[in-house]
């Protein structure tokens, strides 16, 4: 099992802003005859969804981020680095000569000069028009497209685990809940609302938060006090907090929280995925 690392308030930053910014399906088969494609991905959920495709790219921006924000799919020994999501290493770039570069639309401005090196995929990835789990979708099937494969048995996969997330909350009628990933001290969380992948995945199955909003990056911070005052039980992905506070006041009784796995909360349908299935888990222990 791919270990995290407890979030840190710098880490709380760095998933807010890739917001703003199992049951993985099995490899695709590539048409037959077909060259495998060689390519780049400049960003973090690109890189998790050709790599849930079963498509390894050449280099991927920022791995040390992947690994500790997504994690899963795991990387392949022998992938290149391509550094920073908002500045990809053009040398690198220029000595791999991949067939295609697939980025993000955000990054489009900054590093349009990726276009004088090899054709551009460029991708829509934050969720500003449309919901989150719309846009990983598509992501998927343009991606599979770019490899020449189906990108059906991610999103099939992606679809029967939703459809067991809205089974059990039909069959418990669970109370409204937090979706909450708290940091390393205890005494704050980031909250998931909807416009969120947990705050949507939530909704769109019947779920009910106990924390109001919408919109992205349906993120935000809350402090232990505003926590302890919604009374809600709490499905916390990643581990939770081990100081004297925290653990004060989970054994008082005032706090109910229940750890789920950590899955990246800006992800692509992989992610979604396992955010699913751990949701479901969660709920069945409320």
């Amino acid at each position: 099992m791919t270990q995290f690392p407890p979030l840190t308030r710098r880490g709380a930053l760095a998933f807010g802003l890739s917001a703003l910014l199992p049951t993985l399906a099995p490899r695709a088969t590539r048409a037959q005859g077909a060259r495998a494609l060689r390519f780049v991905t400049t960003e973090l959920i690109l890189t998790e969804t050709a790599l849930a495709l079963g498509l390894t790219p050449l280099a991927a921006g920022n791995l040390p981020l992947y690994r500790r924000l997504v994690g899963v799919p795991a990387l392949p020994d022998g992938l290149h680095d391509l550094g920073p999501l908002n500045e990809p290493n053009m040398e690198l770039l220029v000595h791999l000569a991949p067939d295609l570069i697939i980025a993000a639309d955000w990054q489009r401005g900054p590093q349009a000069g990726l276009e004088r090196i090899a054709p551009v995929l460029w991708l829509e990835t934050m969720p500003f028009s449309r919901p989150g789990l719309e846009i990983a979708t598509d992501l998927a099937r343009e991606i599979a497209d770019a490899g020449q494969i189906s990108a059906d048995n991610l999103v099939t996969g992606f679809d029967r685990a939703r459809n067991r997330l809205t089974r059990a909350i039909a069959s418990r009628n669970p109370p409204a809940v937090l979706l909450a990933r708290f940091l390393e001290d205890g005494r704050h969380a980031l909250v998931f609302t909807e416009g969120s992948l947990p705050g949507d995945l939530l909704a769109g199955a019947g779920g009910r938060n106990a924390q109001p909003g919408s919109g992205p990056p349906g993120a935000f911070p809350l402090g232990l006090s505003e926590i302890l005052a919604t009374g809600a039980p709490i499905l916390a992905t990643g581990p939770l907090p081990q100081g004297a506070l925290f653990t004060r006041v989970i054994e008082s009784g005032a706090l109910r929280a229940i750890p789920l796995p950590p899955v990246f909360p800006a992800g692509g349908l992989a992610s979604a995925t396992r955010l699913a299935d751990a949701l479901t888990n969660g709920i069945g222990l409320i």
